[in-house]
């Protein structure tokens, strides 16, 4: 691979969603991006909407970091299309990277997009919290890890605003300086088989304390939300710049 700058020269790849499991999904293999990558050029992923009005009209790009799984025996980047259509209807760009992008081409985002989304994935390893893993935990991705924790901090530190969905909340956290408890006690005994459940089961209630600027978000009472993850935040900074 060439040498990556400030200057690489970037291109645009422009997909389309196809249908993944029933699901519509954004499908690109790490082969493509690798190829413009040894080339000296850094790959930044759209999507195409053709009901979308032109770019020019849509100031607004928010970076999407998404996962890379193995996918017929080759690394794929895989991301849902429901987290971008929710950014296209509210007149935002979504540019997609993979979580094994370069850490300095990366950076250069920062200035280039208005917001950042962190998606879903493998747990973030336990020693950037200062941690041992368990049995129970799943092989850390080392690089998405470093990439996600820099980006989280620096968007922070620019004033720009940051979602993190599932394992991107563990992101956020973490780069506040937050731990994680890696296994709920019992947690995983009320949950036999979550490919199983319906999608009524697969859903509780989380009640939100009066007062705080979660509720002044979300006034649904209550929120509903999955409780497939066995893990837990020990919340430090991240809730006290969150509710300020």
């Amino acid at each position: 691979m060439k040498e990556i700058t400030s200057n690489t020269p970037s291109a645009e790849v422009i997909v389309r969603p196809t249908d993944f499991g029933g699901v519509s999904t954004i499908l690109v293999r790490e082969s493509l991006i690798r190829s413009l990558l040894d080339k000296g050029i850094a790959p930044v992923i759209t999507v195409e909407r053709d009901r979308l009005p032109p770019a020019t009209m849509l100031p607004k790009k928010v970076l999407v970091i998404a996962p890379v799984i193995t996918l017929n025996g080759e690394p794929t980047m895989l991301l849902r299309d429901t987290y971008l259509e929710a950014l296209s209807r509210n007149n935002l760009i979504p540019i997609i990277i993979p979580g094994n992008y370069p850490l300095s081409l990366a950076r250069e985002l920062l200035d280039q997009t208005d917001g950042l989304v962190l998606t879903g994935g493998s747990d973030i390893n336990p020693s950037k919290y200062g941690d041992s893993p368990l049995k129970t935990t799943e092989k850390p991705d080392d690089h998405r890890d470093l990439l996600e924790l820099m980006l989280s901090k620096a968007f922070y530190e620019a004033r720009k605003p940051v979602v993190g969905i599932c394992r991107g909340i563990q992101v956020m956290n973490v780069s506040m300086g937050g731990k994680i408890i890696q296994q709920v006690d019992d947690h995983a005994l009320e949950i036999p088989s979550y490919a199983s459940l319906t999608t009524q089961q697969a859903h509780h209630p989380v009640h939100i304390l009066p007062g705080t600027k979660f509720q002044s978000i979300f006034p649904v009472k209550p929120l509903k939300t999955k409780p497939f993850p066995l893990l837990s935040l020990t919340l430090c900074l991240l809730v006290e710049h969150l509710d300020a």
